[in-house]
């Protein structure tokens, strides 16, 4: 009798002293990938903090869903100096084909052209709180139906099984 684990994927066997009813409710192929899973609900699977989806790595981290599906893209874990670039701005949009494998220079230049007036944002890990929680607002405002109609298919396509 084998499963695969919810978490890694892993193909698992049902050990000697699993009773019946223990087995058909198991899910994990360990406790650390069972930690993992509990982790994950006490986050929240698919949260989203500032624009993005944060998803289990399978370890006891969550990381960005869109680097995880161009790692799975170009069979290589990303390279420090690598940025996934949103191609059509929405950063809930995780398609491979909305996705793009830039350097960290060649996405500055993206976004911040020679010779442009950097946004407000450029900085934002040196601005403070307050003008944090407002760029936040605002971003979520400008955004609020393309993420409500985002999460709405997105959790529609997982409730299901698909």
């Amino acid at each position: 009798m084998e499963k695969i684990c919810e978490i890694c994927g892993v193909l698992f066997r049902k050990k000697v002293n699993t009773s019946k009813k223990e087995w058909e409710n198991s899910r994990f192929c360990s406790a650390k990938c069972r930690i993992a899973y509990v982790r994950t609900l006490r986050r929240g699977v698919g949260t989203i903090v500032h624009g993005y989806r944060l998803i289990s790595d399978g370890k006891y981290r969550s990381v960005r869903e869109h680097r995880i599906i161009m790692e799975k893209h170009i069979g290589r874990p990303l390279l420090r100096n690598e940025n996934v670039h949103h191609i059509n701005g929405n950063k809930l949009d995780n398609r491979i084909e909305n996705l793009q494998l830039l350097t960290k220079s060649a996405h500055s230049k993206l976004h911040y052209p020679p010779g442009s007036k950097f946004g407000v944002n450029i900085n934002r890990h040196r601005q403070t709180k307050e003008e944090k929680l407002l760029w936040e607002k605002q971003y979520r405002e400008k955004n609020r139906e393309k993420l409500r109609e985002y999460n709405r298919l997105w959790h529609l396509k997982h409730k299901s099984g698909e």
